[in-house]
């Protein structure tokens, strides 16, 4: 935590001041993006062994226009060939701007001019002085001098104290213009990255082994899915749609334990690097890839052990039912493009695979039309929090109105996180490595550097 007055009074006067800079969109940051990924994980590669990630910071840090950074020791800010340094405890402000692209020279003066085209660019001041960093590339590093110091940043949200609210990371931060808004991307090594997703993903209540499990599947899911938002300029990102990431502060002792007892450990499967997805609660049977491209995604009856009972049997959304009106199905249904048929008649469920999980609805429009969509899109389409899962079955009653009735919290693709807490506790004391075979199976536990020539190819089944 930084305690300095100087920051102190620096938040505050900010905080009187923190206002959105005028903005517009351009196509042509898209390039410069990819451009500046593919730059980034070259030259981090080089410098150090250890994998290096690109999380892009969207859970606080979506839409914004205007940032505030600050570190507890001095820090570079770089762009292009500029580079300036920045004392520990002052308030860097980065805030998107319109600017004027230069166009060619004329062809009879002589004399560049400047188009009426104008693109985002960032412009930053570090304790109110401007620094004029150009335009072009467009982006922005913010580099602790200290390895081991951290960044915090804040967003526009004011609190009751009318103070900038802070969040902290390790690493070093690139930020650029991306169309409308400013994009944030914290560059870290993988095993620091590991500590902000153990609290996040399972917590740190559980047993060590129950962590240590969670440890292995999630840096082997980071490594498989390196490149996933590419397009976007970063590898993963900081909510579900990777890995859940929390920053420095929530961090914990016991999860940074697992991590570290397990450093550089993934999971492989015939000396590839497999794709290790997991979820709350499997429902009592894993999900199963029936195309045979993953053969470690098995119907796994997920039971305690001895026992024909379902692990979590007694938990929160082991066993649910949820009930969607025909007016509002009808609503959600043509409000997407994956499942808008017109005249929306009606819905069945027409496939299950081997885990019982829906493969396919049917969706009936007038005259007859009809649409197919997976069980998972329709899940995301219906959302995740009100078909929890697609290992279930659906009834129409009276008034139109459909029922599900389902097992289990998630895709159901690999881990189980509950089964995993259960399985490591008493009194099964099941060690990580016996946790993950059950729930990957046929794969083995391959230190990272024995795997970084392996090949990482194939797209992973759909969630």
């Amino acid at each position: 935590m930084i305690k300095s007055s100087m920051l102190v009074e620096n938040v505050k006067r900010f905080s009187r001041n923190f206002v959105a800079d005028a903005t517009c969109f351009s196509t042509l940051l898209v390039i410069s993006c990819v451009l500046l990924f593919a730059l980034t994980a070259q030259v981090e590669a080089d410098k150090n062994s250890e994998p290096v990630i690109q999380i892009g910071l969207v859970k606080h840090f979506s839409g914004l226009t205007t940032v505030c950074f600050t570190s507890d020791s001095d820090y570079k800010l770089t762009s292009g060939s500029y580079s300036t340094a920045a004392p520990a405890n002052s308030i860097l402000k980065i805030s998107l701007r319109s600017e004027p692209v230069q166009s060619s020279e004329d062809s009879q003066t002589g004399i560049a001019g400047y188009s009426s085209l104008k693109v985002p660019c960032c412009e930053a001041t570090i304790d109110g002085v401007i620094k004029e960093m150009g335009i072009s590339p467009n982006s922005l590093s913010i580099t602790p001098e200290n390895s081991d110091s951290f960044i915090r940043i804040a967003g526009p949200s004011i609190n009751s104290s009318n103070s900038l609210q802070w969040h902290t990371y390790s690493g070093y931060m690139r930020v650029s213009a991306a169309g409308a808004e400013l994009s944030i991307v914290d560059v870290l090594p993988l095993e620091k990255y590991l500590y902000g997703v153990l609290p996040a993903e399972i917590g740190s209540e559980g047993p060590i082994e129950a962590l240590k499990a969670q440890a292995i599947a999630a840096r082997t899911f980071a490594l498989k899915n390196l490149n996933k938002f590419r397009t976007q300029g970063f590898d993963l990102d900081d909510t579900t749609r990777s890995e859940g990431y929390v920053d420095t502060d929530g961090e914990t002792s016991v999860c940074t334990r697992a991590v570290n007892e397990t450093k550089g450990i993934v999971l492989t499967f015939h000396g590839q690097l497999i794709d290790a997805m997991y979820s709350t609660d499997s429902g009592g049977v894993t999900a199963c890839d029936d195309t045979g491209q993953f053969p470690y995604f098995q119907a796994v009856h997920d039971t305690l052990p001895g026992s024909k009972i379902d692990i979590g049997h007694d938990m929160s959304k082991h066993k649910w039912t949820c009930q969607i009106a025909a007016a509002k199905l009808d609503a959600i249904v043509q409000n997407n493009v994956l499942t808008v048929v017109p005249g929306f008649k009606g819905m069945s469920i027409d496939g299950y695979d081997a885990s019982g999980r829906i493969t396919q609805f049917t969706l009936v429009g007038t005259n007859g039309m009809k649409r197919e969509v997976s069980g998972p899109k329709m899940r995301s389409v219906l959302g995740p929090n009100l078909l929890y899962s697609t290992r279930a079955t659906m009834k129409v009653d009276a008034n139109g109105q459909y029922i599900f009735t389902g097992f289990g919290w998630g895709h159901g693709f690999g881990m189980s996180q509950r089964g995993a807490l259960i399985l490591a506790g008493e009194p099964y004391s099941e060690t990580a490595a016996q946790i993950l075979h059950r729930y990957y199976v046929g794969t083995d536990l391959t230190p990272f550097s024995a795997a970084t020539k392996l090949s990482i190819a194939s797209v992973p089944p759909q969630p």
